[in-house]
């Protein structure tokens, strides 16, 4: 099931996330593209069909199946290593994701609601 609504963003430089690769239903990837030029700033292509990617400040958090990663929104490279949380449900991606004041709300189908400081 597709869950990601994609184009993500734009964030305060004025860049914005979208599909790379497949479709917009399916992408493999993402482009981070500046608004104003159009020109790809980078581009990644770990993606998941489950994923949900948020920009949260200078950082693209994106929440798959078993983990989130944090990268730069700037570059793209990893702010930090892959994160899985206690109670994160086997297997499951969350259906939406949330970041408030430092804080990132994961919400996953089966109810369970995890929160954490963005990484």
């Amino acid at each position: 099931m597709y869950q990601t609504a994609l184009p993500v963003g734009p964030g305060r430089d004025g860049t914005v996330l979208v599909p790379a690769g497949g479709n917009a239903i399916d992408p493999e990837g993402l482009d981070a593209v500046d608004m104003e030029t159009g020109d790809r700033r980078w581009t990644t292509q770990e993606w998941a069909e489950s994923s949900l990617a948020v920009v949260a400040d200078d950082r693209v958090l994106i929440a798959g199946a078993d983990d989130m990663r944090s990268l730069s929104l700037a570059d793209g490279k990893e702010t930090a290593g892959r994160r899985s949380f206690e109670g994160w449900p086997e297997d499951e991606a969350p259906k939406a994701m949330l970041v408030s004041g430092g804080v990132v709300f994961l919400a996953f189908p089966d109810g369970t609601v995890l929160t954490a400081h963005v990484p």
